[in-house]
């Protein structure tokens, strides 16, 4: 009798033993199956979409399961307005599916309004083009009498006109002045 209930208690104890051993089985692999899904994904090719405007790129990533995000604007001399700079991932790299491509788009070259500088002393002028952003261009000094010395007497672009920063403002210059001291 005894014999009996201990061979049975070791039976189900093997049984339970064994779902137990089974069920871990089951999970360990479930586990790995899906992290291994997880980390790996679907995963698609960035495609290069510098130099396209966001319809164009959104019509590139679209087929891929990918999306488009503006992450900034910036200027830029080479580049028109609303074409695309810079993107994050590069072009190439993999990427899962449902993901976001993000891209700096152009402002175009920025345009500074030019200021009146005629009739300013050219230390003047220097500084105000300096406040708004621009730099000088050519100077050059004319050596009339109708021009006092050291004052901006024309300037190209015109005042209020619009100029990329980097061309500068040429700025003519009263020179009879400084010619007397040169001397």
């Amino acid at each position: 009798m005894l014999r009996g209930t201990v061979a049975r208690i070791l039976v189900v104890a093997g049984k339970i033993t064994a779902v137990a051993v089974a069920f871990f089985i089951v999970m360990a692999a479930s586990g790995y199956f899906t992290i291994r899904l997880v980390q790996v994904g679907r995963r698609v090719t960035v495609p290069d979409v510098t130099n396209m405007t966001l319809a164009e790129a959104q019509q590139a990533l679209v087929p891929r399961s990918l999306m488009v995000e503006v992450a900034a604007e910036h200027y830029d001399e080479r580049m028109e307005a609303g074409r695309i700079i810079a993107q994050e991932p590069p072009a190439g790299a993999p990427i899962k599916k449902y993901r976001k491509v993000k891209v700096i788009t152009s402002l175009g070259p920025r345009l500074f309004k030019v200021p009146e500088l005629r009739g300013q002393l050219l230390r003047s002028a220097l500084i105000a083009l300096q406040a708004e952003g621009l730099r000088p261009g050519l100077t050059a000094y004319t050596h009339t009498g109708l021009a006092e010395a050291g004052v901006v007497v024309a300037q190209d672009p015109p005042p209020e006109g619009e100029s990329f920063g980097h061309a500068g403002v040429s700025l003519l210059v009263g020179g009879i002045g400084i010619m007397n001291i040169m001397l």
